[in-house]
């Protein structure tokens, strides 16, 4: 039950990085995300070394629940509107071997416990 989510790990041409968490089925237009999120350029993808540095885990791994090692602040968090709709979010914890339930409105929580702004805008086609 509930949403299982997909997240990608975006920057911007001002090196600015972005996580977008959505449904697992939704679809995302790398070529317009950026005017709804506040990105300076259309996204590409962030290297696999930035991803490790600022939220801890490697591609196939990433989660919203990252953003407890981003001390730093680097990241903005995006938690798609329509996701957050679900009662339960289903989320790795850190690897990509489990899966982690947490109600829609634990997770703000916790991603602003960790000092982020959790963003919930609409950005799936």
């Amino acid at each position: 039950p509930g949403g299982h989510t997909k997240n990608l790990f975006l920057k911007d041409k001002k090196d600015r990085y972005f996580l977008l968490t959505v449904d697992e089925h939704a679809t995302v237009d790398l070529k317009t995300v950026h005017q709804i999120v506040g990105g300076a350029s259309k996204f590409s993808f962030g290297k696999p070394e930035k991803l490790m540095e600022y939220l801890g885990v490697i591609p196939g791994a990433v989660t919203a629940f990252g953003v407890v090692n981003d001390a730093g602040g680097n990241v903005t968090i995006v938690l798609d509107a329509d996701l957050m709709k679900n009662d339960v979010v289903n989320c790795h914890p850190l690897s990509n071997d489990a899966t982690t339930s947490i109600s829609s409105g634990d997770l703000i929580r916790f991603v602003e416990a960790t000092g982020h702004t959790a963003h919930v805008l609409k950005v799936t086609v």
